[in-house]
């Protein structure tokens, strides 16, 4: 069984007990100043929630809509400086709200030479199925 001390101490854990568990969002979350933009849900099923980067530089989309979010043992509170988040009353760690509009490796093409390609993987000569 996993405790608040390991997900305390692996961030990696906290990651995975996030995703099968999803959080609570306090009141203070839901309130006027919450989180300042709308919660995700880009596709069906787990990760679509609230986006925000865990001890470590950890990036995850943690699940606060679905049914099962709402018996979780962990709960997401506003603070001053951002997000705290407690399971079952113990503090577990403050957490950061991910940046808007981050440019992340596959969800941009750049410009490189008139050719256009993925960040993390140029294709020679275009994109597929443009042009080619």
């Amino acid at each position: 069984m996993v405790t608040t001390a390991d997900v305390r101490a692996n961030p990696a854990l906290l990651k995975l007990d996030l995703y099968c568990k999803g959080a609570r969002l306090d009141v203070s979350v839901l309130g006027e100043g919450g989180t300042g933009r709308g919660l995700m849900r880009t596709r069906a099923g787990l990760g679509s929630g609230l986006e925000v980067v865990l001890p470590g530089g950890l990036w995850t989309n943690v699940p606060v809509l679905e049914a099962f979010a709402q018996t979780s043992p962990y709960i997401f509170t506003r603070t001053d400086d951002g997000l705290r988040l407690d399971r079952e009353g113990e503090f577990i760690a403050d957490v950061a709200l991910s940046p808007p509009h981050v440019v992340r490796p596959y969800d941009v093409l750049r410009e490189t030479d008139g050719a256009r390609g993925h960040v993390a993987g140029h294709v020679p000569g275009g994109v597929p199925g443009e042009g080619l």
